[in-house]
């Protein structure tokens, strides 16, 4: 599967499977780039299930110096953080 790579395809992506997967409980439609995602309901279960996807999605892999939540905590920084590991790829 072709995976398109501009931060706003990640966005788009992530808030699907964010939908797929039940992650929050909160129609994604109503989740801005900016908003903090643990308002949402993002705690570190659903953390850790974003990591992963994104990895097999991108093929990518996050060192664990950078997986912290505070890292990954809206979609722009998601965006960010997956911008940057294709980059090094």
């Amino acid at each position: 599967m072709s995976v398109p790579i501009n931060e706003a395809a990640i966005h788009k992506t992530l808030l699907e499977a964010i939908q797929e997967h039940q992650l929050f409980e909160v129609d994604v439609e109503h989740i801005q780039p900016e908003d903090n995602l643990i308002d949402y309901g993002l705690d570190s279960i659903g953390f850790i299930k974003i990591i992963i996807l994104l990895e097999k999605l991108y093929h990518i892999h996050f060192d664990s110096d950078v997986t912290l939540l505070e890292n990954f905590n809206t979609l722009d920084k998601i965006g960010k953080q997956v911008m940057i590991r294709i980059a090094k790829a």
